[in-house]
């Protein structure tokens, strides 16, 4: 890979899905990593550290994520902003 690298941490998706879902397993976490890995193809790549693994992204697919999460912020804003604007039908 070339480039910037963004980095995520085991320690860092453990945290997350603890905040998120309550608890966060091991085999849980290993599972979301290994899932960025796949989806991330050539542009990831899982490596060993001191505390654990980490999943690299390379510069080119952390810009893609960024776009995609801006776009998908605009879009629901914009639904709920649609949403709000129509009246709600009354009774027939």
């Amino acid at each position: 890979m070339v480039g910037i690298r963004i980095r995520l941490d085991s320690t860092t998706i453990k945290q997350e899905l603890k905040q998120e879902y309550g608890s966060a397993h091991d085999q849980t976490v290993a599972r979301v990593m290994s899932f960025l890995d796949r989806l991330g193809g050539d542009r990831t790549e899982v490596v060993h550290t001191g505390q654990g693994k980490a999943v690299i992204f390379d510069d080119w697919l952390a810009r893609r994520l960024k776009t995609a999460e801006q776009f998908t912020a605009e879009a629901v804003d914009s639904v709920l902003t649609n949403v709000v604007s129509v009246s709600p039908r009354t009774g027939s």
